[in-house]
């Protein structure tokens, strides 16, 4: 949520029941460009969270703000996911990088969601600006990795303590079907030493 107007309730609903970080002031791409005030705002902002980039583009694709000040004034004007927002639509994307420079820190190693945001001033507004915030989500995916190990290891332990019956099973299936064919073979045996005898 961004923009001026009486949101507080808003915003304070939104950290409390989603645990979103909301942003209250100007529309983002003119905040930026008009004074340093935004990129400390920022930073205290998302600090503790999972978010470790922002960016922000005017509609040409122009980088106007980064948390990595060496990437303001950057054309990202074929960049797929600017495109993508630019034309309304949010979009996102999990990548591996060996290496990720957050808030002027290097990381490494790390899973990361970028999600690319139009910006509007209202609901029915044209889009001004395009948003891209960057996630670490390696310690999500970690989890889900553990997660996922755990449940298979149960499903295999789970087929490990059946196996043995249901070998019984079977053995004993194929057992009662050896001997109806047996008593069968006997019947018939007996029927054609009936009839030549």
């Amino acid at each position: 949520v961004v923009g001026y107007s009486d949101v507080t309730a808003l915003h304070l609903l939104l950290r409390k029941e989603l645990g979103l970080v909301t942003f209250h002031g100007p529309v983002l791409a003119r905040a930026w460009e008009a004074d340093g005030w935004s990129a400390e705002l920022l930073r205290r902002a998302v600090s503790g969270t999972s978010i470790i980039k922002i960016k922000a583009y005017t509609l040409d694709g122009r980088t106007v703000y980064s948390s990595e000040a060496r990437q303001i004034g950057e054309d990202k004007s074929a960049n797929a996911g600017f495109l993508a927002a630019r034309a309304g639509k949010v979009t996102t994307e999990i990548t591996h990088r060996d290496h990720f420079s957050a808030f002027e820190q290097q990381l490494m190693d790390r899973s990361v969601l970028s999600t690319y945001l139009p910006i509007r001033s209202g609901a029915s507004e044209p889009i001004e600006a395009v948003f891209e915030v960057y996630d670490d989500v390696t310690p999500f995916l970690r989890q889900m990795e553990v997660t996922q190990r755990q449940v298979v290891s149960g499903v295999v332990a789970i087929l490990v303590l059946l196996y043995p019956r249901a070998m019984f099973d079977a053995i004993g299936f194929a057992l009662r079907c050896v001997a109806v064919v047996m008593q069968l073979a006997r019947r018939r045996r007996r029927a054609v030493e009936v009839r030549s005898g």
